[in-house]
């Protein structure tokens, strides 16, 4: 007795009765199209928390105001802002550390 799922009446052996690969192909375009959502959703809330830290920015002084936004909007190192602005990295520390305890006092939610 054969098994039922093999059909040996075809050109082709077909160990299961219906080809499973739309279906996953489906499934991959689903999963596609929810992340591509959700990386939207990341870079509009991104662009948002930037807005806000450059109008947050706007009660530092300025040298405070360019190490805040090398660092975090930047992504630039501690040593490279230091040798950009003719400070030792401690001096930048230093920095950064007084703007974010302004920032924290003004916007909390930062």
């Amino acid at each position: 007795m054969y098994p039922s799922a093999v059909r040996y009446d075809t050109d082709k052996v077909q160990s299961t009765p219906v080809d499973p690969m739309p279906r996953y192909a489906e499934k991959m375009d689903e999963l596609q199209t929810r992340i591509n959502k959700l990386w939207i959703q990341l870079n509009d809330a991104q662009d948002d928390i930037i807005d806000k830290m450059l109008k947050a920015s706007y009660q530092l002084t300025p040298i405070e105001q360019d190490v805040i936004v090398l660092f975090f909007i930047g992504n630039k190192t501690v040593r490279w802002i230091g040798f950009e602005l003719g400070r030792t990295e401690r001096g930048i520390y230093k920095i950064r550390k007084r703007a974010m305890r302004k920032l924290e006092k003004s916007y909390p939610e930062l």
